[in-house]
């Protein structure tokens, strides 16, 4: 079974009681990685907001890339529509053909699952060998009785980065089953 590690970078506008996805990255326990950016949020909006600008906008790619020297800037392939991110999605996503689901890990995962069901519409239109669920990495160390911080347990370089994020989870969840391991055979 293979485990994703997935995170997202949004807008939350509060107000209208919105979420818009920004970017978007799973990193898959076989060492394979996808990372995409919407290039249908609304750029000024998100630049209005200070802390949004600082923090999320300063570290994604930029739209435009040189196609090699002497060259024409050409739009960077990691700027995708929502359509073209959720049909990356389920390529990457590859199902085994064994009837058994892979894993999806996120931490503090509420609003990172809502924005990856929503790009397939309702969640029912999950392709088929998906999860319906999503696992919380903060959940699941709290009832395994993990009651340090994660910011401890490995530092955060990357934060608010979907791609170094999503790495992070990964890395967090080998850390904290190694942790448990042990402390359930002592």
């Amino acid at each position: 079974m293979k485990r994703y590690f997935l995170d997202t970078e949004f807008l939350d506008d509060g107000d209208n009681q919105r979420l818009v996805l920004i970017s978007i990255a799973l990193v898959c326990d076989d060492g394979r990685e996808l990372y995409l950016v919407s290039n249908e949020f609304d750029y000024d909006e998100v630049k209005s907001d200070d802390w949004m600008r600082e923090n999320v906008l300063a570290k994604l790619p930029p739209t435009h890339m040189p196609a090699g020297p002497g060259q024409q800037w050409q739009p960077s392939s990691k700027w995708r529509t929502r359509d073209q991110i959720r049909d990356a999605i389920a390529a990457f996503i590859v199902d085994e053909g064994n009837g058994v689901r892979p894993e999806i890990w996120a931490y503090f995962a509420s609003y990172d699952w809502v924005l990856f069901c929503q790009l397939f519409g309702k969640m029912i239109n999950l392709p088929q060998h998906f999860p319906w669920l999503v696992n919380d990495l903060k959940t699941w160390a709290t009832h395994m009785g993990y009651t340090g911080k994660f910011k401890e347990l490995l530092p955060d370089t990357g934060h608010h980065d979907a791609l170094c994020d999503a790495r992070w989870n990964r890395n967090v969840h080998r850390l904290l089953t190694e942790k448990l391991t042990e402390a359930r055979s002592e």
